[in-house]
């Protein structure tokens, strides 16, 4: 019997083909091969899987707003809190403690399409306590629409919704800080959530203590009564303190849905400071003083809002702030001792109700417009109570406030293609305070175009208002030291803001900026040393206007992926004018220049690790009058996330020269003094945050007290 052969070959990808050999009598049953039967091999040079890798794009254009991943630009930084993150947007930096975008003169943060409603210090404390992981993106615009209660720039945060039917959440932080002297801080946030119902609390408290300090040599020129000529005084002044604090911040929020498109919601916030503390020794060569200062605040905010699914808002908002202080002050001065006790309070309730509308029109216009009004009443009073001087009752003040604010304004809105938008607004508000009344016209446009996904243009033009703060318009008197003290300004006027911007985006990475702000009848502090007595007077006082006009260009890098930074410039021009500062006029003008260098490093993925260096200059700058030194200023740290991202550890060390603040000085129309400035800012963070049941941090509505208190 002849055997016919058969070769067989099985060949499947990934694997060594199998190649077997076959006799005539196993040709019908070649799945039973017997005991020759050989299982396939993989390739040892085999992929395991293929991965396409590609860099999402920086920013994306959303309805004309520049719109940024925030999760995706914070995923591989050092940050450990929603604050942190919106500093390594472009254009973003802070100074001074203050956050400024790049070519703009301000800068408004709203929450999910609402505008801000605290101080802007409960603002960042609250920032300051949000994990990043809550952020969704962060919407940036130059010139914001009116239906957000804002003029000018802002930045408009969405977070991410919580979809669970029934759940509960949270977050525990514990932070140490050391600078000169050691603060603590710590807090707790809740959420419950049903189907139709959720409520979110929020408990913090915090300790803090801060060194202050600084030099003055004034060189100061006093009228003669019995001649024309002037008798000029050397003073040296050299004023070393302490500040420290106590403070509490509670927040309740519930919503209700009342069905799948309408919302009713309400917000109890609450901030208490049951303890403040400063004391400071000046001593100099003509006079020598202590004080004592003990104060406490509080502030409680109510928020009632209605949203439904036709567009339609309406809510009302009330604030009721109460700081009270006392000061005790005690001097030397020519071998003579007196001193004052003085006792400070203000009261301010604020109320605004508003109501706003967004619907859809006909080929692809939208339009919204709505109203908003606003009641505001603050009382003060400070009396002082002397030791041998019978004159300073005279100074007493006991006043009261009230402004009026209506506001309406209607805008529209239309993406024509994919590449390109438009949108413009006006807003009318009438604004009463006092014998004062002013009615103002604010227009607003912005327009974009999107050339390719990678290259965008977008030109903005806004007009702002700013208010001083309720304090800086009483006619009162502070004493800081026997020889400087802050006097008030009851005609104080707000003042209007001009800002153009034109913002290019190149290969979605680097951004070009050019722009220009112009603020007539602008307002800052400024020292003047007074003709008529030994006295440095600080003021706020309007100007003739201010002009700034620079460019911003941001040039982000990277290697591997291991080291990654941003390198920024900021070039400008400031103008500054004023033809009734006292009894002299000034008309200044500087170039200045802002560099920055931010750069991450990838140390470990398991475990995972990550540090950040970065650091920033300013060249010589001015200020009214004033001439500032220039500034500096490097920061690093690290961060271990661990326990499948539950648990964070942070390590930062903030201003590590201790360089961050100018030294300020005066040297114009016979006004001569110079300041050192012993700063308090470096400082050492550890921190540690915990989150349990999945965590995601409600939104909160902040409650804004940015022109309450004395600012000093």
């Amino acid at each position: 019997m002849i055997m016919k052969r058969t070769i067989f070959t099985l060949t499947f990808l990934a694997y060594i083909s199998l190649t077997h050999l076959l006799l005539s009598q196993d040709i019908d049953s070649i799945d039973t091969m017997g005991s020759d039967s050989t299982a396939m091999k993989e390739l040892e040079m085999m992929l395991n899987e293929v991965v396409v890798k590609g860099e999402r794009p920086l920013v994306r254009v959303v309805d004309g707003r520049l719109t940024y991943d925030v999760q995706q630009i914070a995923k591989n930084k050092v940050v450990g809190n929603v604050y942190e993150s919106l500093l390594e947007l472009p254009g973003i930096s802070e100074t001074g403690g203050v956050l400024n975008l790049a070519g703009a003169s301000g800068l408004s943060i709203i929450m999910d399409g609402k505008p801000t409603t605290m101080s802007y210090e409960q603002l960042i404390n609250l920032l300051k306590t949000m994990p990043v992981s809550r952020i969704k993106t962060a919407e940036v615009m130059y010139s914001a629409p009116p239906k957000y209660h804002v003029r000018g720039a802002a930045i408009n945060l969405v977070f991410e919704k919580n979809n669970l039917n029934r759940s509960l959440q949270g977050e525990v932080t514990g932070n140490y800080a050391q600078s000169y002297y050691a603060g603590y801080s710590g807090g707790v946030s809740i959420l419950y959530s049903l189907s139709k119902f959720s409520a979110d609390f929020l408990y913090s408290a915090g300790s803090s203590k801060s060194k202050t300090g600084d030099d003055l040599s004034s060189y100061h020129s006093l009228n003669s009564y019995h001649s024309l000529n002037q008798t000029v005084y050397d003073i040296e002044l050299q004023n070393r303190g302490n500040r420290e604090s106590l403070s509490h911040q509670v927040r309740l929020g519930m919503d209700y849905d009342l069905n799948e498109k309408n919302k009713l919601s309400f917000a109890y916030t609450g901030k208490i400071s049951p303890s403040t503390q400063g004391r400071e020794l000046s001593s100099g060569n003509f006079f020598n003083s202590g004080t004592q200062k003990n104060g406490e605040n509080k502030m409680h905010n109510f928020d009632l809002s209605y949203n439904s699914g036709f567009g339609f808002r309406t809510g009302v908002n009330y604030t009721y702030y109460d700081a009270r202080s006392s000061q005790d002050f005690g001097e030397t001065e020519n071998n003579s001792e007196g001193g004052f006790i003085s006792d400070f309070e203000q009261k301010v309730d604020r109320v605004k109700l508003y109501i706003d509308q967004s619907q859809a029109l006909s080929r692809g216009w939208n339009l919204d417009y709505g109203a908003y009004f606003q009641y505001a009443k603050d009382f003060n009073y400070q009396t002082y109570h002397p030791f041998g001087d019978p004159t300073m009752p005279l100074i007493n003040t006991n006043s009261s406030l009230k402004e009026y604010t209506y506001n309406l304004y209607t805008g529209m809105s239309k993406s024509f293609s994919p590449k390109f938008s438009l949108s413009f607004s006006l807003a009318g508000e009438y604004f009463e305070r006092g014998s004062f009344n002013d009615c103002s016209v604010f227009p607003g446009t912005e327009m974009t175009c999107v050339f390719s996904p990678e290259n965008i243009l977008q030109f903005s033009l806004s007009t702002n208002k700013s208010y001083p703060s309720y304090w800086e318009m009483q006619e009162s008197v502070s004493y800081l030291n026997p020889y400087s003290a802050v006097v008030g300004n009851p005609g104080l006027r707000p003042y209007d803001n001009y800002s153009a911007q034109f913002v290019y985006i190149l290969e979605n990475k680097y951004i070009f900026v050019p722009y220009l702000n112009y603020i007539p009848d602008y307002s800052i502090q400024l020292p003047y040393q007074s003709p008529e007595e030994l006295l440095l007077i600080y003021q706020t006082l309007n100007l003739d206007y201010f002009r700034s006009a620079g460019l911003y260009v941001a040039i982000p890098f990277k290697i591997k992926n291991i080291f990654d930074s941003r390198f920024s410039v900021n070039g400008f021009n400031q103008r500054v004018k004023d033809g009734r500062f006292y009894d002299i006029s000034f008309d200044r003008e500087k170039w200045v220049g802002n560099l920055t260098l931010n750069n991450t490093i990838h140390v470990s993925s398991k475990p995972d690790i990550k540090m950040e260096v970065s650091g920033f200059y300013i060249t010589p700058s001015l200020q009214g009058i004033y001439d500032l030194s220039d500034v500096w200023s490097v920061d690093a740290g690290a961060k271990w996330t661990f326990c499948n991202g539950k648990a964070e550890l942070r390590i930062k060390g903030a201003d590590l020269f201790n360089s961050i603040d100018p030294d300020p000085r005066v040297d114009y129309a016979g006004q001569n003094l110079k300041m050192n400035i012993y700063p308090d800012s470096r400082r050492v963070e550890l921190s540690f945050k915990f989150r349990f049941g999945d965590y995601k941090e409600k939104k909160r509505k902040e409650v804004d007290t940015s022109r309450f208190g004395r600012g000093q």
